[in-house]
């Protein structure tokens, strides 16, 4: 039962992380009860173990293949002989559908077609690259601090999966946010899980296509975007957009990594508009992050 109930309780881990959607918890859980039962019900000597298994598959297997009401009237016969009552009479059978019966040849039991593969689901449309050279600029290194942001991780502190942050990967949003040098950044954790370190940057001309086709397809990332849009005034708006960028074929290790170190991340970058949870192109699409920054300016 102990290895049971930790299962649960790491599938219960897997779903708040979203790792798990809600309807796959509740079969892991409704598994568990059953097992649960089951195991009671043999502790309790109500059920021989090999012998109601086996009865349960033959059960199950009689029922796929139309024969549950067969099944049935012997099951009722034979409960009625064992209460001290009488079995129920069988059902009269028609002459007529007797003798038209056995007029007409048996056909040859038909074996049941295997079931057709699933398809495999469509690979992940990357969005196209807009511009020579993807709109990408040269990683910087020994970035200045600009004096914003209140530094919690950089320099010291470590996140719930003992992942710190370098100085250069705090320093380079607050570039982002003055609007002097970049439009986008990509960050990652690197190779040795120790750190979050600045993956790409993205020009001041990089387009939103640009960004989006930065993004890899089988690996978690931190994204932040200045995304500017023209509001209802006739002027040029702008907000700092957060994304947490994890497609559903990334390593489920790295997914637990950055769904464990993001808020840490975050509690460092000061002025946040709003953020995103992304796991296919189609969630953080232009027009998707386009009415949510729209509509959060609407709101002031």
């Amino acid at each position: 039962m102990g290895s049971n109930l930790q299962s649960l309780v790491n599938a219960k881990a897997a779903l708040d992380l979203g790792l798990l959607t809600e309807d796959d918890y509740a079969r892991v859980k409704e598994s568990f009860l059953k097992a649960q039962q089951l195991r009671s019900a043999i502790d309790a000597g109500l059920i021989e173990e090999g012998q109601q298994v086996e009865q349960a598959r033959e059960g199950f297997v009689s029922m796929v293949l139309g024969e549950r009401q067969e099944q049935s009237v012997a099951s009722s016969q034979t409960i009625g002989k064992e209460r001290g009552g009488k079995a129920p009479p069988p059902m009269a059978k028609d002459p007529m559908l007797m003798s038209e019966a056995s007029s007409k040849p048996k056909a040859a039991p038909r074996s049941m077609p295997a079931p057709p593969p699933m398809p495999a689901p469509p690979p992940m449309q990357q969005p196209q690259s807009g511009g020579s050279g993807g709109g990408r600029a040269a990683v910087p290194k020994n970035i200045p601090s600009t004096g914003g942001g209140s530094r919690v991780g950089a320099g010291g502190g470590k996140s719930m999966s003992g992942i710190s942050l370098s100085d250069d990967a705090v320093n380079i949003f607050y570039l982002v946010r003055s609007k002097s040098k970049y439009r986008w950044v990509l960050w990652k954790i690197n190779d040795d899980a120790t750190e979050v370190v600045i993956d790409a940057v993205g020009e001041p001309s990089s387009t939103y296509s640009d960004f989006l086709h930065a993004l890899p397809e089988h690996d978690c990332r931190y994204a932040v975007y200045d995304y500017e849009f023209i509001g209802g005034d006739g002027q040029t708006h702008s907000k700092i957009v957060f994304i947490n960028w994890a497609p559903e074929t990334a390593k489920v290790k790295s997914k637990m990594m950055y769904a464990s170190t993001k808020d840490f991340f975050k509690s460092n970058l000061e002025g946040l508009s709003v953020e995103f949870q992304g796991s296919d192109f189609d969630e953080i699409s232009d027009q998707e992050v386009g009415a949510s920054v729209r509509a959060l300016k609407r709101n002031y």
